[in-house]
């Protein structure tokens, strides 16, 4: 159970850096509403995949949750985070 532990903390670790990347990525490039949003939902089930496959597709093994489980894990409390980034970052750029 420790295991399940350390690499669910270690996904949410992930997830967290890379939506704050994506993020800022997203506000650079200047993409609003919509656009973003739809931005925001492929990487985030891009890094689900990625995660699965380096998981060998045997998420239940490694995280104790199904590949789908695994893919929108964490989708509505990392937006925050991916909001926050996406506002400072396009801001930054484009209006100041």
């Amino acid at each position: 159970m420790e295991n399940f532990q350390k690499n669910m903390t270690q996904i949410e670790l992930l997830r967290t850096v890379m939506s704050l990347a994506t993020g800022a990525l997203c506000g650079i490039l200047g993409l609003t509403g919509s656009l973003g949003l739809a931005f925001y939902l492929l990487t985030s089930v891009i890094i689900g995949v990625a995660l699965a496959g380096w998981m060998s597709f045997d998420t239940k093994s490694f995280a104790n949750t199904s590949i789908f489980g695994l893919i929108l894990q964490g989708l509505q409390g990392q937006a925050l985070s991916f909001i926050m980034t996406w506002t400072l970052a396009y801001s930054l750029v484009y209006i100041y």
